[in-house]
């Protein structure tokens, strides 16, 4: 469902755009942002051991999108997204492994757990929401 379908429904449509694209967006940016900062950080010095900063800002940056975009599906949708907590919760224990892992490793599995909650998010939502997507023209 679209966001421009749910705010001709509100009671205060102003409000759920202010809340949903002035509060709760910066949140998901600041986590690109993060993430972005931390991908080069771990690309000039691929061979390092990974520092707690790093450790920080790659897991860090990684949950904050997606605390962020869960913040934007209950604010929009009113829907709690447990697919998004459960990725917060596997980032955290990633996070338990950052002092034994290189930072070029803990991204991977940062990426691991990004990538298994995409692939979680749509078969909940269901597999023939694809067929548009897969077919070539």
């Amino acid at each position: 469902m679209k966001v421009s379908a749910v705010s001709p429904h509100s009671t205060d449509p102003g409000r759920l755009g202010r809340s949903a694209y002035h509060f709760v967006h910066p949140v998901m940016v600041a986590g690109i942002i993060v993430t972005a900062a931390a991908d080069e950080l771990v690309l000039s010095h691929p061979a390092s051991a990974a520092h707690a900063s790093i450790d920080w800002m790659i897991l860090g940056g990684t949950a904050l999108f997606l605390a962020g975009h869960a913040a934007f599906k209950l604010t929009v949708w009113r829907v709690i997204s447990w697919t998004r907590l459960a990725a917060l919760l596997a980032l955290a224990s990633v996070g338990l492994l950052g002092p034994h892992l290189s930072a070029v490793a803990l991204g991977s599995l940062a990426a691991a757990v990004i990538i298994a909650f995409a692939i979680s998010d749509r078969m909940l939502m269901g597999w023939l929401t694809l067929l548009p997507i897969m077919r070539l023209k």
